[in-house]
């Protein structure tokens, strides 16, 4: 499958990021502008981050999720993962079990890890 990310506009505050295909050292930085600009959205309050179509996602596709999510955090805006499934489903759950990415429990929010008494920080 061909790597691609589709940004849909805010509506309602949420902007929706739709990515397909492999998510590695070829696509990552795609990924990374992708994320950061749907991040700065100015209407965008929470960016969604739909895995749906895609099939794998190595260590750096993890670090762009990872560094969107802390840019989310630090502009007072969220980030989170769904559909994520399969192999990439799994390299998620293991890799960021104790992050706030993934939906339902994923969800990240200004300050969450702050009132559970965590650092705010990638594991």
């Amino acid at each position: 499958m061909t790597f691609m990310i589709r940004i849909e506009p805010a509506s309602d505050g949420t902007a929706l990021v739709r990515v397909a295909g492999e998510i590695d050292t070829a696509t990552e930085l795609w990924l990374r502008d992708a994320l950061l600009t749907a991040v700065r959205q100015p209407d965008a309050r929470h960016v969604v981050v739909d895995l749906a179509e895609v099939e794998f996602i190595d260590s750096t596709g993890v670090g762009a999720l990872i560094a969107a999510r802390n840019a989310a955090v630090r502009a007072g805006r969220s980030l989170s993962v769904r559909n994520a499934h399969g192999i990439v489903g799994q390299v998620l759950a293991t890799v960021l079990a104790h992050s706030e990415v993934l939906e339902p429990t994923w969800a990240a929010r200004p300050g969450a890890a702050q009132a559970a008494g965590e650092a705010d920080q990638p594991p």
